[in-house]
């Protein structure tokens, strides 16, 4: 994809909301606690397909990082794990 499409699909394209049981592993697990609020995922969609999912106060990438890191509890982790592996069986399968 070059800069300039992907320019173009940003620019005419509005971040949608992706209710909890549209989303891969039926909601974003909350990894992080940046404010209290509720973590959630957003996405991009181009002809009628999902090509972008923007996670809001969730950090699946802290999940993911060795425990000694950021001592996120083992749930923690195995959830951010299995959403990963979700969003990326809904890529190849979509």
């Amino acid at each position: 994809m070059s800069c300039k499409l992907i320019f173009h699909l940003f620019i005419r394209s509005q971040l949608r909301y992706c209710p909890a049981h549209k989303t891969p592993n039926s909601g974003l697990p909350k990894v992080y606690e940046h404010d209290g609020k509720p973590a959630q995922g957003f996405g991009l969609m181009y002809k009628g397909r999902l090509v972008c999912f923007y996670t809001y106060e969730c950090d699946l990438g802290n999940g993911w990082e060795d425990q000694d890191i950021y001592n996120d509890p083992e749930n923690i982790r195995q959830q951010a794990l299995k959403m990963g592996a979700n969003i990326l069986q809904y890529v190849f399968a979509n």
